[in-house]
């Protein structure tokens, strides 16, 4: 029965992907743990763990050329400084294999992640083309993402081994259950910011069920960082997605927020093993962060002790080699401690540069979304996912694997560029209308097509 469920729902999921770029974004969201409830349930997807990932690329890229071929106008906005900003980190690293004492293994980690780089960096933002379609994609995460939480709640195949929820591959390999754990903390933040879904009543309640899944999903694969980044966040930005208009309705949703929370932890309590309660036991929480930041320092000794490298970089993946973790771990967890030593300030100041570009265009977006309650939603999600996996890049993963990151960096600096060109225009166009003869046009190169124009929102 699960067999059909899931793949049912993949099918699904794929069709909706085709038709609509919201949900392809979607689909691309959910790609790490569909893979995964699809190697928990049929028989093909097991045997071939790549394919569930080049069918929904082959989606996300058929999704790309049917915009392109309806609306054309993908590419403004497209090659902004954020996006300059990574294609020279990226480069850097492959140029830093030169020297790195540990080229072998970057050169597999660039292998292995290089597709991965493609989808998420140069394909994926190219299927949002304004902050309209935020709102859509976010709805589409919340509904695929809790079927396909709940599938793997009742699918046996998926166990538990030392406190963490996850999937047995074979005798000696299992599913990496920080994927889980991500990928529930970005259900909990829709659930907690979307809003005006349809359906009313019904709507909220699927949100506060999402919730609730995303929740214990957390807690199964034993993911804290996860847990509580995403908890963190959801409250933090809940005043950012929504207009605050009296003391008492602002506690109101933060007690709904500790309620369903609390609710969560005392289920929890009654049917989880202990061994995965033992992950939350603060001993093990400090143990856990003493040793990353054990990891972060003795990355940092060595890079001091080369002061070529503080420009330059040990070169990528030098960590596996230079650490007395290194050939255990491979890299130190935390992306500023690997751009820093690994890829030099150079690249240090690049990546803060794109941080702070980032936290500027959400600001410009959300100043011309706030009198919308929709926009503000979008665009507060928006800025609660970029938190999100801005605090998962300094707890795990490493430079090829959080292309998340990235991603949504690129996303925010294009729509930035894209809204702003589209105000001006028509900025431009009402003014040429009351006086023709005393208005220059704009000077972009890249003015969009008339059909391809929105209205400016009033001015906050």
């Amino acid at each position: 029965m699960i067999q059909i469920v899931t793949l049912t729902l993949f099918v699904l999921f794929c069709i909706s992907g085709v038709i609509a770029p919201s949900a392809a974004i979607a689909l691309g969201l959910a790609m790490y743990v569909l893979e995964q409830a699809l190697q928990g349930s049929v028989g093909v997807f097991a045997s071939r763990p790549a394919l569930a990932n080049i069918i929904i690329a082959l989606v996300i890229a058929i999704s790309v050329a049917r915009e392109t071929l309806r609306k054309g106008d993908l590419l403004r906005g497209y090659f902004n400084p954020v996006f300059v900003g990574t294609m020279c980190i990226f480069a850097w690293y492959a140029v830093s294999l030169a020297w790195s004492p540990s080229t072998d293994a970057a050169s597999k980690l660039i292998q292995a992640n290089a597709p991965y780089f493609i989808l998420y960096i140069l394909v994926l933002p190219l299927l949002l083309r304004d902050i309209e379609g935020l709102l859509p994609a976010f709805r589409w995460t919340l509904l695929m993402g809790l079927l396909i939480l709940v599938s793997i709640l009742f699918n046996p195949s998926f166990t538990f081994k030392d406190g963490r929820l996850s999937l047995v591959l074979s005798a000696l390999v299992r599913t990496n259950p920080l994927v889980l754990g991500e990928y529930a903390g970005i259900l909990m933040i829709c659930a907690a910011l979307v809003v005006r879904g349809p359906g009313g009543l019904i709507f909220q309640a699927l949100r506060a069920f999402a919730f609730l899944v995303g929740a214990v999903i957390a807690l199964q694969s034993g993911s804290r960082g996860q847990l509580v980044f995403a908890i963190t966040v959801a409250v933090a930005f809940i005043p950012v997605a929504r207009k605050v208009k009296s003391v008492a309705g602002f506690f109101g949703v933060i007690t709904l927020v500790v309620t369903v929370l609390g609710a969560t932890l005392f289920i929890a309590s009654k049917v989880l093993f202990l061994d995965v309660l033992a992950r939350w036991d603060a001993r093990n929480i400090a143990q856990g962060s003493s040793h990353r930041l054990s990891n972060i320092l003795e990355l940092g000794e060595a890079w001091a002790r080369q002061p070529i490298a503080w420009i330059f970089g040990l070169g990528g993946n030098a960590y596996s080699a230079v650490t007395a973790t290194g050939g255990i771990e491979e890299y130190p967890h935390n992306i500023f401690a690997e751009v820093t030593a690994e890829l030099g300030l150079l690249c240090l100041l690049v990546f803060v540069a794109m941080l702070v570009s980032s936290v500027r265009a959400l600001l410009w977006l959300y100043q011309r979304s706030a009198d919308d309650a929709e926009l503000r939603s979008a665009v507060a999600s928006l800025a609660a996912l970029f938190c999100y996996q801005f605090f998962l890049t300094n707890k795990q993963g490493n430079l090829w694997s959080n292309v998340f990151l990235f991603a949504t960096m690129i996303i925010i600096a294009r729509l930035h560029v894209r809204v702003k060109q589209d105000d001006e225009m028509l900025a431009w166009e009402f003014e040429e209308q009351l006086s023709p003869a005393l208005v220059e046009p704009p000077s972009s190169e890249e003015s969009p097509p008339a059909a391809d124009r929105h209205p400016p929102l009033p001015a906050t």
